[in-house]
C-alpha cells in the first residue's frame, strides 16, 4: 500500500489537451511522454492517467483527449 500527501487544490481551473498516438506508431520517447502533440502518450489508458495528473492540482479541470489518426483500442 502506498500513501501520499494531501495538498490543497488551486482555486483556479485549467483546460488542456492530451494526445494519443496509435499502437502501430508508438512514441519511442515513452518514458518522457507528456501528452503533447509532439510527445504523445502511447495508449488511451496512459492518456487518462495523464489527464488526472494534469487536473489534480486544480479545483476544476477540462482535459480533452485526442486520438491521432489510426486504429486505437483499450485492453485489460
Amino acid at each position: 500500500m502506498t500513501t501520499g500527501t494531501c495538498v490543497s487544490k488551486s482555486a483556479g481551473s485549467i483546460t488542456a489537451d492530451v494526445w494519443v498516438t496509435t499502437p502501430a506508431n508508438p512514441n519511442p520517447a515513452y518514458s518522457s511522454a507528456d501528452g503533447s502533440y509532439a510527445n504523445p502518450m502511447n495508449s488511451i489508458q496512459e492518456a487518462i492517467a495523464r489527464a488526472y495528473e494534469i487536473g489534480a492540482p486544480y479545483s476544476s479541470a477540462t482535459i480533452y483527449i485526442y486520438l491521432m489518426p489510426g486504429t486505437h483500442f483499450m485492453s485489460r
